[in-house]
């Protein structure tokens, strides 16, 4: 059986950043996260676009329950990626100042239809992401 623990995050507007956007992917915790998760074998999907919607759905999916019994407790400290005890009050700040909402839940056999498998190239080719680069 498969496993997923799932984020669901919503945004007022598509003005407002979306968290992981706080935290550059080549730096930081949230590429540590991510590669935690990626080395215990657990893939990252998305559903929705970054730069338009005011939705995005993000499934940490564990294959088996095996590895989902086994790895729980320590993806868990990894999830939300952007969080780490270091900057977890500024995240949870910024969340509720801006109106957002993130919540986690788990899903067993999740349906990964219409979703995309995230890797750590995928941020390259985001609007909001060249367009900060060059200072816009």
């Amino acid at each position: 059986m498969a496993v997923s623990i799932r984020v669901t995050m919503t945004r007022p507007n598509i003005s407002t950043i979306w968290p992981f956007d706080l935290y550059p992917w080549s730096e930081g915790q949230l590429v540590t996260n991510f590669n935690a998760l990626e080395s215990a074998s657990v893939q990252t999907w998305i559903k929705g676009n970054e730069d338009d919607d005011l939705t995005l759905v993000i499934d940490h999916y564990f294959p088996t329950n095996e590895l989902f019994d086994s790895y729980k407790t320590t993806a868990y400290t990894q999830i939300p990626l952007w969080e780490d005890v270091n900057n977890k009050t500024e995240a949870d700040e910024f969340i509720a100042a801006n109106n957002m909402t993130v919540t986690i839940a788990e899903v067993t056999e999740p349906d990964l239809s219409g979703y995309v498998q995230i890797d750590l190239t995928r941020p390259n080719s985001r609007t909001y992401l060249a367009l900060r680069a060059v200072g816009t």
